[in-house]
């Protein structure tokens, strides 16, 4: 061993000594160069901070546009056809570099900075791999999100060797810090304060100068082209400071009501609470009055304090009890109905009674009807019609349902904020009819603002005609943070799949659509009138193989023209058109159900964007890369047009059609949209956007009409009845339990096994201090989202072995049993 030790070390310095006498070689020429007079003059100016600094800047600009670019050759075309624009963007790079005057370890920290560049960059060539949008500073806030789904964009490999990538260059990055000199002169911070303050000042005005003369826009409103009109500095730069929308020029409350002075909207609080709730909060605050009284004359105390009697204005809608809904889904044909009081003001779907309790204002959930339908929102993930791709050939329609439906109801072109990625963007500006065309560049509202702040939306405006509101994803629900988001949009209930049952999984990893249309039914159902349900499909998601892959439908399909012959461009296509048939069969089976139902009902669906399949304009024949196609289903009898419309103002049309009488937005649109000033009727909508997301409220004189709801996640109830000891486990009873639920046992959560949906085991020895349990619903990122109620550890019984196994066997035939039942009861 000693032997081979030996001989290794003498060949490595064998190996080094070789490489170090071909260095002094090679090294030779450049070092008799560097002793020639020009050069010594080159060097002596290069070694001026400022002029070396800003060449440094200008190579690590260029190395980042060929990461960008993806080419060497389109870096060298930038440069030649914008050198100004090339030019701003390594000022940019050399401004950040100016921080390092105030560093000890100025080599190091020079180093550290051009990592980070590079870092970034290197993550926008990966990011453009897989979708055409560039990688922007908000998707740093998604990356909880990114990490739970990375086996679907990268193999096993890949990302052992992107951990192994990370961890060398941090471990590179200590050696360089603990290698590389420190600075031998002094620090002078007030000096170094002086010239990073004049470098700001400086790129400030370029910017305002290179904005004012259109070298570069402020404003983008595509980001794939703006990364690369304006290079990868300044518009990843731009994605971390601009943020939200800017206040323009002439907010004032004045500008508002000259904008929403000819509108028709409701301005009131939406009301949540029904009528048993209401009651119940004016029998507390009546109850809290006279209590407050009869303290403030025992006392005799003139100044006394106010009880203020909060509540939760959403409980609602969401609640309804939970036991209602069970029995309201097994026993659909009962609708109850409300009755009418005798003191009615409004007969409406929020009414204001005289009770026992006092006078009292509610909501009701009105049966659907003609002119009020169910309304059924779908966005179906990357779905378009391949026909109006060029020169592709399907073995047969991929999406007969959508073709067909196509035909007979109204459809049109769908103008969209995103391609090949983008998703939740769509979906905003869907559901508030808003346009993100006026936030930061890249942003998502619904990772930003929208955590925290309501707003005008159709779930508020359909809550005021008496609708339920639901939203469905068979994805993680915290995906694009929508089990907060859609508390803020108005939805009293929401089911991710950490609520859903029976999913599948497509061969890349997303869980398949077909479970969608039974829940939207189920929902249907559950509710005693009318509904309104959002649902986001995620089966046709990317990324698409390079290889050909097995799938349940089998199309298959061709390329001629320019892909001709291209056997992975094929293979990716023909995967993603067997998702597409999959969705597209969820669809169909949703339109019989609904057909069979027989209630009134609209179902408007639509494509988000198109897939990630590195589509370029000129593949397109009849749609531009930011346009997909809307289809209306019905069965009220509305006659079909055609009709072409950006996502923002899907839900002015579509509440124009039914003759609904929508909010802000749709009233907004109706007015200005087809004004011939389009610039000025885009300036007023962002006008009245600031306004409701980051202004005054003006537009509802200064009142946030809109409060949070308390959202119920999942249709489902899943509960905990009691729990026994057997053997070396302790078995946990209940219903609605599905492979995210978790068992927390005191706060604490500990390793748990599915047996079905009555059953939970986990570890005796992890419990075996436990004080108490319940089970939580939450997804890979480990986020809470909603818990059962306690049960105590201490009452668990001793049960053998052998009675555990024929309590197993007995719930999952009751569950067979049950859903054998339901599924002829649908049919």
């Amino acid at each position: 061993m000693k032997n081979i030790l030996r001989n290794l070390k003498s060949l490595l310095n064998n190996i080094k000594g070789k490489a170090g006498t071909a260095g002094k070689k090679i090294a030779e020429p450049f070092q008799k160069l560097a002793q020639t007079k020009p050069m010594r003059v080159i060097i002596r100016v290069v070694k001026i901070p400022f002029v070396g600094y800003l060449l440094l800047a200008c190579v690590l600009n260029f190395f980042l546009e060929v990461l960008s670019r993806h080419s060497f050759l389109k870096a060298f075309l930038f440069i030649g056809n914008s050198p100004l624009v090339f030019l701003y963007n390594a000022f940019i790079i050399f401004v950040t570099l100016s921080l390092v005057l105030f560093a000890k370890r100025k080599v190091f920290a020079t180093v550290f900075v051009c990592a980070m560049w590079i870092i970034s960059a290197f993550a926008n060539w990966i990011v453009l791999c897989f979708r055409t949008t560039p990688f922007s500073a908000i998707d740093v806030l998604m990356i909880r999100n990114v990490m739970t789904m990375l086996d679907k964009y990268m193999t096993k490999w890949q990302m052992i060797l992107s951990i192994a990538a990370i961890v060398l260059l941090l471990a590179l990055l200590v050696y360089l810090y603990i290698r590389l000199p420190k600075s031998k002169s002094k620090r002078r911070p007030f000096r170094a304060s002086a010239y990073v303050c004049m470098c700001f000042i400086l790129i400030y005005t370029l910017t305002k100068v290179a904005v004012n003369t259109q070298t570069v826009s402020d404003n983008f409103g595509n980001l794939a082209y703006a990364y690369n009109d304006y290079g990868f500095a300044y518009c990843f730069s731009n994605s971390i400071i601009d943020v939200g929308i800017s206040k323009p020029k002439d907010y004032s409350e004045a500008t508002i009501k000259a904008i929403t002075s000819p509108l028709d909207y409701d301005k009131s609080d939406v009301i949540f609470e029904t009528k048993e709730e209401a009651e119940k909060i004016s029998e507390e605050a009546k109850m809290a009055d006279q209590s407050e009284t009869a303290t403030g004359t025992e006392s005799d105390v003139v100044d006394h304090s106010t009880t203020e009697v909060t509540t939760n204005t959403e409980t609602a809608s969401t609640e309804r009890g939970t036991e209602k809904d069970i029995a309201s889904t097994e026993n659909a044909a009962q609708k109850d109905t409300i009755e009418d009081a005798s003191a009615t003001e409004k007969d409406t779907a929020v009414t204001t009674e005289t009770t026992d309790a006092g006078t009292v204002t509610y909501y009701t959930n009105e049966k659907a009807t003609k002119e009020n339908p169910n309304i059924i929102i779908i966005q179906l993930e990357s779905i378009f019609d391949t026909k109006y791709m060029k020169d592709f050939y399907p073995s047969e329609d991929p999406m007969p349902t959508l073709t067909a439906l196509k035909e007979k109801y109204s459809t049109g072109l769908f103008t969209v904020p995103a391609v090949g990625a983008g998703t939740a963007n769509t979906e905003f500006e869907v559901q508030t009819g808003m346009s993100t065309q006026f936030f930061g560049a890249g942003e998502y509202p619904f990772k930003t603002i929208m955590r925290s702040k309501t707003c005008d939306s159709m779930a508020y405006d359909l809550k005021r005609s008496g609708y339920a509101t639901a939203g469905f994803h068979n994805n993680d629900a915290t995906f694009y943070s929508r089990y907060v988001d859609y508390a803020n949009l108005g939805f009293d209930n929401f089911t991710g799949m950490e609520h859903m049952y029976g999913l599948n999984k497509t061969p890349r990893g997303w869980a398949k659509d077909n479970v969608l249309d039974d829940l939207m039914v189920q929902r249907m159902l559950q509710t005693e009138g009318r509904d309104y349900i959002t649902t986001i499909t995620v089966q046709g998601h990317g990324r698409y193989p390079k290889k050909h892959t097995d799938t349940m439908t089998g199309l298959t399909c061709y390329f001629g023209g320019k892909y001709q012959g291209d056997t992975e461009k094929e293979a990716a296509w023909e995967y993603y058109i067997n998702m597409c048939r999959e969705t597209d069969m969820m669809v169909g089976d949703l339109i019989d159900k609904l057909e069979r139902m027989d209630e009134p009902t609209v179902v408007f669906m639509y494509g988000d964007h198109l897939p990630s399949l590195n589509l370029e304009e000129d593949d397109l024949d009849g749609i531009t890369l930011y346009q997909t196609e809307w289809i209306m289903w019905d069965n009220i009898g509305l006659s079909a047009e055609h009709k072409d419309f950006s996502a923002y103002q899907a839900s002015t049309y579509i509440f124009n059609r039914l003759g609904i009488k929508g909010g802000l937005m749709q009233s907004f649109h109706t007015k200005y949209m087809n004004s011939n000033d389009q610039q000025g009727y885009l300036d007023k909508l962002e006008m009245l956007e600031y306004d409701t997301l980051y202004g005054n409220d003006y537009a509802f004189d200064g009142n946030d009409p809109f409060p949070t709801t308390d959202m119920k996640m999942g249709i489902r109830d899943i509960t905990v009845d009691h729990c026994e000891v057997k053997d070396d486990k302790l078995w946990i009873y209940g219903e609605g339990f599905n492979l995210y639920s978790i068992v927390y046992v005191d706060g604490k959560s500990v390793d748990t096994t599915w047996q079905g949906s009555r059953i939970l085991t986990v570890p005796l020895e992890d419990v075996k201090d436990g004080e108490e349990l319940y089970v939580a619903q939450a997804g890979d990122d480990h986020v809470v989202l909603s818990m059962t109620n306690t049960v105590s550890i201490k009452d668990a019984e001793n049960t053998s072995t052998t009675q555990a196994a024929a309590d197993t066997s007995a719930a999952s035939t009751a569950e067979e049993a049950k859903t054998t039942e339901a599924t002829t009861e649908k049919k």
